[in-house]
C-alpha cells in the first residue's frame, strides 16, 4: 500500500496542479465574458440610462424650494408679477393665432355702418316732425349707409 503511494504520487500531484491551473484559466475565461457582455448591454443602454438619470435630477430639482424660506417672501411678489404677465402674453399669443385681435377692414366697415344706423334712428327718431331739411339729411344719411353696405359686400366677396 506505502509502494502504490510513493510511485503515483508524484504524477497525482502534477495532475491535480494541472486541474487547478486549467479550472483557473477557464474560470478567468469565463469571468472575462461575463463582464464583456456586461459592458456591451450597458454601452448600448447608457444614453437611456443617462436621460433617465437626468430627468431625475430635474424632477426632483423642479419639486425643490427655489430659494431659501427667509428669501421666499422677498421675492413672491416678483414671482407673482412674472406669472401674471406670463399668462397675458400666452393669452395674447392664443389671441392672435386664433385671429381675434386683428380687426379686418369688413369689421371696420360693419361697425361704422351699424353706428350710423343707430344714429341715423336717433336723429329721425327725434327730430322727424320738424322741417324737410332734415328729412333730406335723413336721406343722404341711408343713402351713404347703403353705399357702405354695398362696400362690406365686396369685400366679403
Amino acid at each position: 500500500s506505502s509502494g502504490f503511494n510513493a510511485e503515483y504520487g508524484d504524477f497525482i500531484n502534477i495532475i491535480l496542479m494541472l486541474y487547478i491551473l486549467l479550472s483557473c484559466v477557464l474560470l478567468l475565461n469565463m469571468l472575462i465574458g461575463i463582464l464583456g457582455s456586461t459592458f456591451d448591454r450597458i454601452k448600448d443602454n447608457c444614453d437611456i440610462e443617462w436621460k433617465f438619470a437626468r430627468s431625475q435630477l430635474l424632477k426632483e430639482y423642479s419639486r425643490a424650494q427655489p430659494l431659501l424660506s427667509p428669501f421666499f417672501p422677498l421675492c413672491f411678489p416678483f414671482i407673482i408679477w412674472f406669472r401674471r404677465r406670463l399668462r397675458e402674453e400666452q393669452s395674447r399669443e392664443r389671441e392672435k393665432e386664433d385671429g381675434l385681435t386683428e380687426e379686418t377692414e369688413r369689421d371696420r366697415l360693419v361697425n361704422a355702418i351699424c353706428d350710423r344706423f343707430i344714429l341715423g334712428n336717433i336723429v329721425g327718431g327725434s327730430r322727424s316732425a320738424e322741417t324737410e331739411e332734415k328729412g333730406e339729411q335723413k336721406m343722404k344719411l341711408q343713402k351713404h349707409q347703403s353705399a357702405l353696405f354695398k362696400l362690406a359686400s365686396n369685400m366679403k366677396k
